[in-house]
């Protein structure tokens, strides 16, 4: 679900180095996916994970680590986890069937399918249309004005359709909706609602009429089934301390899955298949262009985000305590899923190397900063509010001796310490390093991410 300031745009395989011979031609597979998740593991990145690998019709599950610190069973493909964002390509793939039926049209103004007193925010004399929702193009904003949570540690549960309808009606488009890609909750949130309103039955339903159930997805659902309660592995923080569930109620169009790896392995054969799969049409829709936003390096399908390797079509996702991150290599018949009990945006990292495999590159796992010890007293001289813009602030605490980075509107993210005023994150790749006036003061801090730097001017 998140897919925060934090979390960088991730382009399918950023050039993992030079082609040796292909993964179908390696001598064990599985020796190479182990040595790749070994070394995450090892560096307690996550907790355990399934890894699951489709190439030329055959495929691979791969388990690791733990299901939680009391329970050492090792997570495999019937093991179900929170899918977070992926959601959104399956809202995609509903919205698809639901423009193949008549039900509804891709540019079909939002405001036609929303109840006459609720107001679509507009810019410009263009509507936001469904297309606009489902390939990030809207210019709504990420998440609305009003989404103020009862109970942090599961955000999203008490925000229903009144607060979405009046979050929506409070919101400023960004851009005019068409023109620019930003990714957005609300947006995805609101195309799984009125989706639900314009066939006449709730979003969970129509999900598993339309998507889940045609494609034999047992082990998938928004409710939790009993025996998937059974199969349930435990959350975790990216410190690696258990944290409960999310549960989504407007916004689970956006958010709200949960799967196995078996099941994400059927859905992403599915796709590879063609004309003889399922849902064949509607999945061919979703994966098509959809939209390519003037001066971005971004093209979008219905939910899928397009990557840089030929036929890559990919999405991310975290919850509270979850990692999720699945891939198509539509021109090399091979697909990934990577499913994670632990929040943390370095998953997508190990993602990385596993195209890297499929398409016969040489991969190596990237270095992992390691926290060393402060005096906790020190914690207390970067408490504070820091302005990278005059409406985004990084606002600094600390939670006994862990010293806490919320962004605004975000949620709060605990850093590590590096020494001499550095920290890092481990939910992605980004540092924080804190500066100090000439009587040693800390007046500032720079984020370091992505081969940028951006300061931050202390406010108080």
């Amino acid at each position: 679900m998140r897919h925060t300031w934090l979390v960088l745009f991730f382009a399918l395989l950023l050039g993992a180095g030079a082609p040796t011979s292909t993964a179908k031609d390696a001598p064990d597979l599985q020796t190479r996916v182990d040595a790749l998740a070994k070394h995450f593991l090892d560096a307690g990145i996550v907790v355990g994970m399934t890894i699951g690998v489709l190439q030329d019709g055959e495929r691979h599950v791969f388990g690791y680590g733990r299901l939680g610190a009391e329970d050492e069973t090792v997570p495999d493909g019937k093991t179900v986890y929170e899918i977070g964002s992926i959601t959104k390509v399956f809202t995609g793939i509903l919205l698809a069937d639901l423009v193949r039926d008549g039900t509804v049209k891709l540019e079909q103004p939002v405001q036609e399918l929303l109840p006459e007193d609720v107001t679509v925010p507009t810019k410009g004399e263009q509507p936001i249309t469904l297309r606009h929702l489902a390939t990030q193009t809207s210019g709504l904003p990420r998440m609305p004005s009003n989404f103020e949570p009862a109970d942090p540690k599961n955000p999203y549960a008490d925000y229903d359709a009144t607060r979405l309808y009046a979050g929506l009606q409070a919101a400023e488009l960004q851009s005019v909706p068409g023109t620019r890609y930003a990714y957005s909750n609300l947006g995805v949130g609101l195309l799984g609602h009125v989706l639900g309103l314009a066939a006449g039955k709730p979003y969970e339903t129509l999900l598993r009429e339309r998507v889940l159930d045609p494609l034999g997805m047992s082990s998938s659902a928004i409710t939790y089934t009993e025996p998937m309660k059974a199969r349930r592995a435990p959350g975790h923080l990216a410190d690696g301390t258990p944290t409960s569930g999310w549960d989504l109620d407007a916004f689970a169009g956006a958010g709200a899955l949960r799967s196995t790896v078996d099941d994400m392995l059927d859905f992403l054969a599915a796709n590879l298949k063609g004309g003889e799969a399922p849902l064949a049409t509607s999945l061919a829709s979703a994966l098509e262009l959809h939209a390519e936003p003037a001066g971005q390096p971004v093209k979008m399908g219905l939910g899928w985000h397009f990557g840089t390797s030929p036929g890559g079509r990919w999405h991310n996702g975290e919850t509270g305590g979850y990692h999720s991150h699945a891939g198509l290599l539509l021109e090399n018949d091979a697909a990934i899923v990577i499913l994670a009990n632990t929040a943390t945006g370095k998953v997508d990292q190990l993602a990385q190397l596993l195209y890297g495999l499929l398409l016969g590159q040489a991969v190596k796992p990237p270095t992992f900063d390691k926290p060393v010890e402060i005096d906790p007293k020190v914690l207390d001289e970067y408490l504070g509010r820091f302005a990278l813009a005059p409406t985004f602030v990084l606002t600094v605490t600390r939670d006994g001796d862990q010293l806490m980075v919320q962004a605004t509107g975000q949620e709060n993210f605990p850093v590590f310490p590096l020494g001499d005023d550095k920290f890092f994150y481990k939910v992605v790749e980004a540092k924080l390093h804190f500066t100090r006036d000439d009587g040693g003061k800390v007046i500032g801090v720079v984020l370091h991410q992505g081969g940028r730097e951006m300061p931050a001017t202390r406010l108080d």
